[in-house]
Order: structure tokens, then sequence, then C-alpha cells
């Protein structure tokens, strides 16, 4: 496989999500299906400079998408599907679980990829019957997944092991901060506290 074949992975999910699977790029990067592709990360704008700082190593391309904008503006939503499209990747991934018809199946329905991965997906009945009606059919494979409740972290494990068809060494998700970066603010012994989220049923009452 030559360098100038490209991977894209999509992930357009929160940050909290994003922390418990950007370990698995780096998994990916590596691998012996992948190590020699250019790999390409489309994500969410919230998290850009988290990413830029952490999988700097690991990412050839950054393409960011303001989610916000993605669904309320036709014209900003036919300028990103037309990058994705004209990048040219050669394989298309698709990590998420429960996959959404408005963000990942959409932009995997673009892609002018030849090889495009996704997940089996939640068995829930009201996720279910919208993917076999509609959007199963815009992937060439899908990564069997557990139907049990489990751990994100250990959700992205299990479909990064299958994705690979190789063991994942990793327990938890950890940061790969660059060594220049400032840490004057941070010291041992601290921990930070972060109650707000996206939806309002796992937020902390105030």
């Amino acid at each position: 496989v030559e360098l100038r074949h490209g991977t894209h992975i999509f992930r357009l999910d929160e940050i909290g999500d994003f922390v418990l699977f950007q370990n698995f790029i780096g998994i990916i990067r590596q691998s012996e299906k992948y190590q020699n592709y250019r790999i390409s990360l489309c994500g969410n704008l919230v998290w850009r400079d988290l990413a830029e700082k952490t999988l700097q190593n690991s990412i050839d391309q950054f393409i960011w998408i303001d989610k916000k904008l993605f669904e309320k503006s036709l014209r900003y939503k036919y300028q990103s599907l037309k990058k994705i499209y004209s990048e040219g990747y050669s394989v298309v991934i698709n990590p998420h679980y429960t996959r959404g018809i408005l963000y990942d199946d959409s932009i995997v329905r673009v892609s002018s990829a030849s090889y495009k991965i996704g997940s089996e997906g939640s068995p829930e009945s009201h996720a279910k019957w919208k993917r076999d009606l509609f959007t199963d059919r815009y992937y060439t494979q899908l990564i069997p997944q557990s139907p049990d409740t489990l751990f994100e972290f250990l959700r992205n494990k299990e479909y990064c092991e299958n994705l690979l068809e190789e063991n994942a060494d990793i327990q938890k998700p950890t940061l790969n901060l660059p060594e220049n970066l400032e840490y004057s603010s941070l010291t041992p012994n601290r921990v930070v506290i972060f109650p707000g989220a996206g939806h309002s049923g796992r937020q902390w009452h105030i």
C-alpha cells in the first residue's frame, strides 16, 4: 500500500466521547492494516484545540465541522460535504456505535471512498429499523459489536479490535500532551470536575 492512499475517520460527537476514543486513532495508525495510509480526521470543532495537540503525531490532516452550522446552514453543509467528497479517500471509517443519519451516515454517503466501514450499531429497535431501511447500504462493511451495555471506552476498544483483527493493548484512556505545553496551572493532587453536558439529563444540578 502506498502512502498516498488515505483513511478518513469521522468523529463528530462531544469532547467526552472524543477523549474516550482518541487513543484508538494512534492504534489504528500503527496497525499492520493501516500503517502505510495517510490518516485524516473529520471532527467536531469544539475539541479542535485538544485534538490538534494530542494527535499531532497520528493525524496527517484535520477537517473540522461546526455541528450547529452543519445542521442549520444548507450552504455550510454543502461546502463541508463537497470538501469531504473531493479529498478522494480510499477508506472511510465511522466508529460510532449509535450512528446518526444527520451527521455520520450522511457524510459517509457522500464520501467518494471505495471502502466504507461502520458499526452494526445499537440493537434497540427505534434505531435499528432506520439503519436497516436507509443507511446500512451506505457501507461496504459493518463491524459486529456486542449488544451488552458497555462503558464507551470499552465499546471503542471492541470496535477497534474487530476492525483491525488484532488486540488493542490499552486498559484506560490517556492524553498524550506535547512536552512543550505549558503546565503552569497544573499541579499534583488536584481534580477537575466539569458539571456541564450537552444533554440536559446529564447536567449536574446547580
